[in-house]
């Protein structure tokens, strides 16, 4: 008996028609390799060169991951390498990026006499009387196989599959229906269509799916920006390792930048430039956090009633103050090296030598006296370092490093 599978791969969005193609062999192989019957093409290599096989076994078919890397699912469920798994209408294979629907084929000219059946299912036509007996065979065949839940699957399988052969499409799904209101066990889904449609889903798995997709498509733009090769995060592996490595990056640079505001809150403490703008009336809450968590939180949880734009206005902020630290840094420098110049200028000393000593200080003498007082100058700023900092230097450093925040303030 022939079958027909519909191919169609979920990355594929030229829009594309599915491709339907018939196999008759009692052995389909599936996979990457061009000496498969069923060839996958997939240079990203999900799908294995030899992935999987369908068999055909007396009047079913069945379905066998041979190794494959990644996997095989039937109708969402992964298969276990080895293990054969009956094949229904409509089942559906994902193999990687790909999906095969199953449609065995049954020709105008098959008789009926042809399958194998019990007295049971034979002709089976759906009537009330014909339906109980039904019902009492998949009892019985659950009884003789309690302790081999393959052989039950496979007998109840083979049962459902042998009543409804000879029904229209309508009859065989009143039949299963009504099976599955009154047999209490799963097995004979194994001949129903397990995979769900968007409708029948719960809203909030319906929520789940739409978020995950979200969160991939975003991910892959984000990706993009920054190199080439994005498209190859559609495996789970990849998409694992990139974003295991973006937390890495962003733990790194949100813990760096709490390091830095918290230096910068230090240095405007200890050097009394409160008026910079990194602290102005109404505070950037970046730059008034104690740690990495708190400016995390205010950067990532959209729960918080600043919008983005605010968000990243305040982060702008935050790395313009740090920049200008840097500059006002060294303008501070060079205002404390002009005043500890001025303070130990030669002319300086030697007028107010001239004006303190009087008329009698006049040439070796004067020159002489103003040494003196270079060397008492010196000492004094050496033995008072605090002193000289805070009351000498300390004011130059000040306007230097306001010079920078105020040209700033003028430009923005």
């Amino acid at each position: 008996m022939p079958f027909k599978l519909v191919i169609e791969s979920i990355l594929d969005k030229t829009g594309n028609e599915a491709v339907e193609c018939e196999y008759e062999q009692e052995v389909v192989r599936i996979g990457r390799q061009d000496s498969n019957e069923v060839q996958l093409e997939d240079p990203r290599r999900i799908v294995s060169g030899k992935h999987a096989e369908i068999r055909r076994k007396e009047d079913q078919f069945l379905l066998i991951d041979i190794g494959s890397k990644n996997g095989t699912r039937l109708n969402g469920e992964p298969l276990i390498s080895g293990k054969e798994y009956p094949l229904g209408p409509e089942d559906q294979i994902a193999i990687g990026n790909f999906v095969l629907q199953f449609f065995p084929i049954i020709r105008e000219e098959t008789k009926l006499e042809a399958v194998e059946v019990s007295d049971a299912t034979l002709n089976f036509s759906g009537t009330a009387e014909e339906t109980e007996t039904l019902l009492e065979e998949l009892s019985r065949a659950y009884a003789d196989h309690q302790a081999d839940s393959e052989g039950r699957r496979s007998r109840i399988a083979e049962i459902l599959r042998k009543a409804v052969f000879s029904l229209d499409e309508g009859r065989a799904r009143r039949l299963l229906d009504l099976v599955e209101a009154r047999f209490p066990e799963p097995e004979y889904q194994q001949e129903r269509v397990k995979r769900k449609s968007a409708d029948t889903l719960p809203p909030e798995q319906m929520r789940e799916i739409a978020a995950g997709r979200a969160a991939h498509e975003a991910l892959k733009k984000l990706a993009g920006k920054y190199f080439e090769n994005a498209e190859t995060l559609d495996a789970p592996e990849e998409m694992t390792a990139f974003v295991d490595r973006l937390d890495r990056v962003l733990k790194v640079m949100v813990d760096s930048l709490a390091d830095a505001v918290k230096g910068r809150r230090e240095f405007e403490a200890g050097f009394e430039v409160e008026s910079t703008r990194i602290f102005l009336r109404k505070p950037n809450p970046i730059k008034v956090v104690e740690g990495s968590r708190e400016i995390g939180a205010y950067l990532f949880d959209m729960n918080i009633s600043e919008s983005t734009e605010k968000v990243i206005a305040d982060l702008e902020d935050v790395f313009t103050d740090l920049a200008l630290h840097q500059v006002g840094m060294m303008a501070g420098f060079r205002e404390c090296l002009r005043g500890l110049l001025k303070q130990l200028d030669p002319d300086t000393l030697e007028g107010k030598e001239r004006r303190e000593g009087g008329a009698l200080r006049i040439g070796p003498l004067a020159k002489l006296a103003a040494w003196d007082r270079f060397r008492e100058k010196h000492r004094e700023l050496s033995e008072e370092e605090v002193r000289t900092f805070e009351q000498i230097l300390g004011p130059y450093f000040a306007e230097g490093y306001l010079s920078i925040q105020k040209k700033k303030k003028t430009t923005s």
